[in-house]
């Protein structure tokens, strides 16, 4: 029993760092409250609903979705799982 506890907040501790590590790098373009338009070209995130962040973070992994700044963002979600992509999309919102 105290293994299964043990694990389960390990894990816990492990994907709420990977979303820190994720969402600092969005940060870094969107602002810290994602409220900028990155490189005055892209929408404020801040805005956005979830559902409408996530559509735009697939169609940046499916690379289907263009625009201006279309190769940044592609290179920033090709490493994290469509389930991450969902779930990025709702901390964000």
């Amino acid at each position: 029993m105290k293994l299964i506890l043990v694990i389960t907040l390990f894990s816990n501790f492990l994907f709420a760092d990977k979303f820190v590590t994720i969402l600092s790098r969005c940060k870094t373009c969107h602002g810290r409250n994602f409220e900028k338009s990155a490189f005055n070209t892209s929408k404020i995130v801040k805005d956005l609903t979830s559902e409408e962040i996530f559509i735009s973070l697939r169609g940046y992994k499916s690379r289907s979705k263009s625009g201006r700044m279309h190769k940044i963002m592609e290179s920033q979600v090709q490493n994290i799982s469509m389930d991450d992509l969902k779930l990025l999309s709702t901390k964000i919102n």
